[in-house]
């Protein structure tokens, strides 16, 4: 964003000054005060926002006129956002807060802390966003806790909306589930899964579908038994227990032993999309 400049202007050469609005000299006055900022020159001031999540609204006293470019407003949110916000000062309308021209993702606005947004000409710019917003759609993290946070889903195969979640839905489309086929898409579903990278044509897991499910599987082996000669009669099948059997070529299986999967040691998180 350019940085509005000021100029005395030139008396002598029928130049004139910068003429500085009522409206610009308010806004730079209602945000200021007594108190010392971390360079001891003064501090912003700020309005408690007041309105719904998304819906920033908030009054200054004396009130503005008007919005003027490079105004900045700092506010005390109310709420968290959920995506795409607006504020509206002193009623003169609703305009929307970007963050380097891009609207802002959920979490961007935390509630209870304080926004700074600077005013462009058309909309707000925040300058001081958290910034969830620099994790793309579609990213999976695993959570030390058992809900997700603001901006993420879990990954539980759910149905959700393609217009609610419209950046999740144009980043994994329905390569989870298509959900009801017109409105809705699914979530992967992770619960329970270990992620194994995609083949991607190396060839070591070829003719796997992006996104598909795999069952377990052990990788073909063999175990080699051997009888020793006990002379002539019969042998014992030690594998089986003490049965007789004749001292003939026979086939063995083992007693079962193990659980009800194969699996390596582990601990459970949560899976978590980026929405």
């Amino acid at each position: 964003m350019a940085k509005t400049t000021f100029s005395d202007g030139n008396q002598s050469q029928g130049t004139l000054g910068t003429r500085v609005t009522a409206a610009f000299l308010n806004a730079i006055n209602n945000h200021r005060h007594t108190g010392a900022d971390e360079d001891g020159h003064g501090a912003l001031d700020y309005a408690a926002a007041t309105g719904s999540a998304n819906v920033y609204a908030v009054t200054l006293s004396p009130a503005l006129s008007a919005y003027v470019t490079g105004m900045p407003i700092s506010f005390l949110a109310n709420f968290t956002n959920t995506g795409p916000a607006t504020l509206n000062v002193n009623g003169l309308g609703a305009k929307s807060i970007q963050h380097h021209s891009l609207a802002l993702d959920a979490g961007d606005i935390q509630g209870g802390q304080i926004a700074t947004v600077i005013y462009d000409g058309t909309g707000f710019q925040m300058v001081n966003a958290k910034r969830s917003a620099q994790v793309p759609a579609g990213i999976v993290e695993w959570m030390a806790a058992s809900t997700a946070p603001v901006g993420w889903l879990k990954c539980n195969g759910a149905n959700v909306s393609r217009t609610a979640y419209a950046a999740l839905f144009a980043a994994v489309g329905t390569t989870f589930g298509a959900g009801n086929g017109t409105t809705t898409f699914n979530l992967p579903d992770l619960r329970s899964e270990f992620i194994r990278g995609w083949d991607d044509g190396r060839g070591v897991d070829s003719g796997r579908t992006f996104g598909s499910a795999q069952a377990d599987a052990l990788e073909s082996h063999t175990h080699t038994v051997r009888l020793r000669s006990c002379g002539s009669g019969s042998a014992s099948n030690s594998l089986q227990g003490s049965t007789q059997v004749p001292y003939t070529d026979q086939d063995f299986t083992t007693a079962a032993t193990g659980g009800t999967e194969t699996r390596p040691r582990n601990v459970a998180l949560l899976p978590c999309i980026k929405y």
